[in-house]
């Protein structure tokens, strides 16, 4: 085996070498240089072993390409500027607030775990603090699945195999490369809470639960799922510890969002759009072959995670029912737990189980992760200068209105808004190369720059490597 994995790897490397020297596609080559990697784990026949490695490498892999996504500006999301202005306020001035939007803080989520996160911006009062707490936070769920598999008495070999899964998985990459949003908090909270169960340490595993539920306001319906899941198992004890606090939590959290969130808007954005059944078949089947269909061969284990898959797939909103960026991320600890009941159970010859995990892994290196992160091509330094100039020139005391890329850099000072809201802003700066109008779409958005500069409000004062500057007349 280790003398074909060593030929493998001599070949895959020649390939790499020409498809770097003919100049291929960045994502082939990338494509090729993850297939590499596959390769060589497959010489580890115990991954938990190396655990510690793992999480570090991935990490450090991670934390890279997110602080270049933030240092070129080209984030895929405009969520790190929301996030970090609403702990920058509550932090430095007491208040639930998005600086960004000028609205209540919970108007968007509901999410007082806000309070815990909020003192790192007293540690380092930068955004990147989060995407380092994201990605740290991510990186969690291997040591602690090895941990929980451990605990399951899942065998060494198919725990291995999950850990391969996990690695290349692209809707781990998905949620991982998104900007920033909460709910990866409780990804590894979740994990932790199910193996203090299976410990019975019911104070970790009470103290980890609860917490998790405080990142996002639909996060106590994962456990729900769960703990229904358990009911129906016939561990009765284990359900009633489930279904308990996440109803009791549940029901307190749903009072807070009809207080705060405005739901209408929320109901119209997510489910009163097109329905159409034959859309959410493709990406079902998708998100299932990145686990290799494992998730799916206990009809009991489909029950842990229905709800919140059900929330996410009957969904009106395309990125929403795709499961793409942070949409699968409370999915994710929830099918990882399942898997390891799958696996842990199943009767199926070993070649079989390892095509469908060969099938996994391919899917998702074809699909591209590292390609999540960053578009090679757009890792432009004259652009970087130019806008490090231009962002570090502003006065502390004059208020700016951002296009949604470059808003998270000043995200942590007052005065800064997110465009297209102006309010008593006196410079407009927006980044038209690179979709900067988000939430609007860019037709929406030239047409308000437009009627800025007719208005005799605002005056271009330029437009150079796509970047329009407006300046308020007078």
């Amino acid at each position: 085996m280790s003398k074909k994995i060593h030929i493998l790897t001599i070949i895959g490397t020649i390939i790499l070498i020409i498809a770097i020297f003919i100049g291929s596609s960045t994502k082939d080559i990338c494509r090729i240089f993850l297939l590499l990697l596959f390769i060589n784990l497959l010489q580890i026949e115990n991954l938990c072993q190396h655990v510690f490695k793992l999480f570090l490498g991935f990490f450090l892999t991670v934390l890279v390409l997110k602080m270049l996504q933030y240092e070129f500006y080209i984030s895929t999301g405009f969520d790190l500027g929301i996030f970090s202005s609403i702990l920058f306020n509550i932090s430095h001035h007491g208040r639930i607030f998005d600086g960004l939007n000028q609205v209540n803080g919970f108007s968007g989520h509901v999410w007082p775990g806000a309070f815990l996160l909020a003192p790192f911006m007293l540690i380092w009062n930068d955004p990147r603090i989060l995407l380092v707490i994201q990605t740290f936070s991510i990186s969690l769920i291997f040591p602690i699945t090895c941990t929980l598999a451990k605990q399951m008495n899942v065998e060494d070999k198919h725990i291995r195999y999950l850990i391969l899964i996990l690695i290349f998985n692209i809707y781990l990459h998905w949620v991982s490369s998104f900007d920033f949003h909460p709910e990866t908090v409780a990804m590894p909270m979740i994990l932790i809470a199910l193996w203090s169960m299976y410990m019975q340490n019911y104070s970790v595993f009470y103290l980890f639960m609860l917490t998790s539920m405080t990142f996002k306001e639909d996060i106590f319906l994962a456990w729900v799922s769960l703990g229904i899941f358990f009911l129906i198992s016939g561990k009765n004890r284990e359900a009633k510890k489930v279904l308990i606090p996440a109803t009791i939590y549940g029901f307190f959290i749903t009072i807070l969002v009809f207080k705060f969130v405005n739901l209408n808007m929320m109901v119209n954005m997510h489910y009163r759009g097109n329905h159409n059944m034959l859309l959410r078949i493709k990406p079902a089947v998708e998100f299932f072959t990145s686990f290799g269909f494992l998730p799916l061969f206990s009809l009991k284990g489909i029950v842990s995670y229905i709800i919140p898959f059900l929330e996410h797939i009957l969904s009106s909103r395309p990125l929403h029912y795709k499961l793409r960026c942070q949409y699968s991320a409370i999915l994710l600890p929830l099918i990882i737990f399942t898997s390891l009941l799958v696996v842990k159970n199943l009767k199926i010859k070993s070649w079989i189980l390892a095509s469908l995990v060969t099938i996994a892994i391919l899917f998702s290196i074809n699909e591209g992760p590292i390609r999540r992160y960053i578009i090679f091509s757009r890792l432009d330094m004259r652009k970087k200068a130019y806008l490090d100039r231009l962002l570090s020139t502003i006065p502390q005391s004059e208020n700016v209105s951002l296009g949604n890329h470059l808003s998270p850099h000043l995200s942590t000072k007052d005065g800064v808004y997110q465009f297209p809201i102006i309010k008593d802003a006196s410079l407009v700066i927006i980044d038209t190369t690179w979709h900067d109008f988000t939430p609007i779409t860019s037709d929406s958005g030239l047409k308000i720059l437009r009627s800025l500069i007719t208005s005799g409000k605002f005056k271009l004062i330029s437009d150079s490597l796509g970047i329009i500057i407006l300046k308020k007349a007078g």
